[in-house]
Formats: C-alpha cells, structure tokens, sequence
C-alpha cells in the first residue's frame, strides 16, 4: 500500500458521528427520513451537476428545521465509516478524495406542515480536476439555532447522511488484487468476527452448514470499484455442491476490504473445494480457492452407536445361542452314558 494511503488511515480521526444508514434518523423528537440514501455519478471537469433528496419530517412538522453539514468521510480497511477533520481536510495529500469544497447545499431547511421537502445538493467539479473518485456526505440533523459557520452548528442528536460518491471522467490508474485469499469459516451475526475452523494448512472442518466464505480485495485504482464474482464448491468426486455470488461492497481505493460469500447446506459429509473467481472493476478475472471437510459429528455419532448396538447385540445372541447348545450337547451326552 501506498504511503498516502497508509497515512490515510493512520491520520484519519477515530472521530464518528452517530449515522443512521438505513432511511430514517431519530434526533430531538424528529424522525428525519431521506432518499436515496446513496448518490452515485460520473461528471467531467469544469461539469456542474444537481441532485434532489427527498427529505421527510413528518405532518405536522410546521416550522420545524433541519441543520445541514457537509464532511469528507472515507472506510478503513475495518470497513469502518471515518470523517476527516478539518485539519485533515487541508492536508494536500488528502485532498485528493474530498469531495466537501464541490458540494454546495442549504445549510438550513424549514418545513411546512405537510413535512417534506425536496433539497437541492449541487456538485460543482473544477475545471482542472484530476481523474478519479471523490467522497462525501450531507449530514442533515434537526437545527440548534440559527445556522452559522458554513452550516455547521448541528445538534448533537441523531443525524441521518446522504452519501455522495462522484468518478471524475479521464484516465486514472486502475486494477486491483485478492490480497487474502479465500478461506471458509463462520461469519457472527454482527458481520464483525470470522471463526476459520481450521485444523490444518489451508483446511477447516465443519460439523454441518451452512458456511462463510472470506477473502479480502485490494483496490488500486483511484476510484471505488464494486468487484463481481461467484464460488463454486465441489465434492472430492468433481460433483457441484453449490454455487452462489460474493457479497457486494464498494472498495474504495487503496483499501482492501473483506467480502463474503455463503454456502447454504445443512448436511455436508466428506471433503470439499471450494473455488473463487473474481472480476474487478476493469474486467480483470482474479481466482483464489480453498478446501474443508464437512463432518457432521452428531450423526456420525448416531450411527456409530447403531451399529455397536447391533453388534454388542449380536456378539450376546451368538453366545447365548453358543450355550444353549452347549447345555444341550450335555444334556444329550448325559442320556447316552445311562
């Protein structure tokens, strides 16, 4: 990784603003609702460009007004969302993925009493602009007071943001890399941590499905790419056991993230390939692959039990038949001496 980059993340405050990333937002008695959440486009330098967000307090929100802010922000390789501070923001390095000094909106907004409202976010692109990806978002949270200072006097509850994700059009480095490679194991329910399982060198073991699978993407381009792409597994035998697509992320550039993908089936037994193939933002196909072995445990267990049953069950029956018929032998033996 580059040393800008990892600048970037070393430098990028561990600051966060409570952000709501699904639709709504609740701050001070105000549910704040937006749409889209996501603004994604292509311009050329010197291009000014408009988008409408939809914005929604509720009936009844006569008089009622939204305070607005505008921030650099960024992921790390945690796929934590950062902002940079206004120190960072100056930092000529940095500014190459800002996006704060193009966009322009209202800094407060008042509503009606049908509570909506249709916000304008203009995003002016320098004429000498260079190629790439620009990143930033319009934070917007239920007014203070009077706003000041570029809009931003925001309150200190809940604040819902509007991301905005421009590529300046022209030639700019691209390309990217698996930088590690596809291994299976559990994926917690919080998306935070990964349980590999593993038993030896590149294997795990599972005692039943479904599994995750995890490999991390190195973007090197100067723009976000979202990489496309399937796994299929086999069993030891060739046979298709499954095959299902990754999960798709934006990758920002000079990050690389982790992306998954899952096997849903329950009942797996014997040993398994599981193979990646990958297509970054260029068309550039990446594979990577990996082993398991399904085990169910339980039921190997189960039937272990069975059969020692029927066995113990027919090592007693031979014996009993064994002394029954050496009781009679006796018997018979017996007679023929009187």
């Amino acid at each position: 990784m580059s040393s800008f980059f990892k600048k970037l993340l070393l430098t990028l405050s561990a600051f966060s603003i409570s952000v709501c990333f699904l639709n709504t937002a609740f701050a001070d008695g105000v549910n704040i609702g937006v749409s889209p959440l996501i603004i994604e486009l292509k311009a050329n330098p010197g291009e000014t460009v408009s988008e409408k967000v939809k914005i929604n307090v509720g009936k009844d929100s006569k008089g009622t007004s939204l305070a607005t802010r505008v921030r650099d922000f960024y992921y790390d390789e945690n796929d934590e969302l950062q902002f940079l501070t206004p120190e960072e923001e100056e930092d000529p390095d940095l500014k190459q993925f800002a996006l704060k000094s193009w966009l322009s909106v209202d800094q407060e907004i008042t509503f009606d009493s049908k509570g909506e409202r249709d916000v304008s976010v203009t995003i002016k692109v320098p004429k000498d602009a260079s190629p790439g990806g620009r990143y930033g978002m319009v934070l917007f949270s239920k007014s203070s007071g009077p706003s000041q200072g570029g809009g931003s006097n925001v309150g200190v509850g809940g604040q819902v943001g509007v991301m905005i994700l421009v590529t300046v059009n022209g030639e700019y480095s691209s390309g990217g890399s698996i930088s590690e490679e596809l291994k299976s194991g559990s994926l917690s329910k919080d998306g935070k941590t990964f349980d590999s399982h593993k038993i030896f060198s590149g294997g795990s073991l599972f005692k039943n499905g479904p599994i995750d699978f995890k490999f991390r993407f190195l973007n090197n381009s100067a723009t976000h790419v979202v990489p496309k792409g399937s796994i299929t597994v086999k069993n030891i035998f060739g046979g298709l056991v499954g095959k299902f697509d990754i999960q798709g992320k934006r990758v920002f550039p000079g990050v690389s993230r982790s992306l998954y993908g899952t096997l849903d089936k329950n009942f797996l037994f014997g040993i398994y390939k599981a193979d990646l193939e990958l297509t970054d933002g260029d068309g550039n196909v990446h594979n990577s692959g990996t082993f398991f072995i399904g085990f169910p445990l339980k039921l190997v267990v189960l039937i272990l039990l069975f059969f020692g049953a029927i066995f113990m069950f027919f090592k007693y029956y031979n014996k009993w038949l064994i002394n029954k018929a050496l009781k009679q032998y006796g018997k018979s033996s017996k007679n023929k001496k009187i």
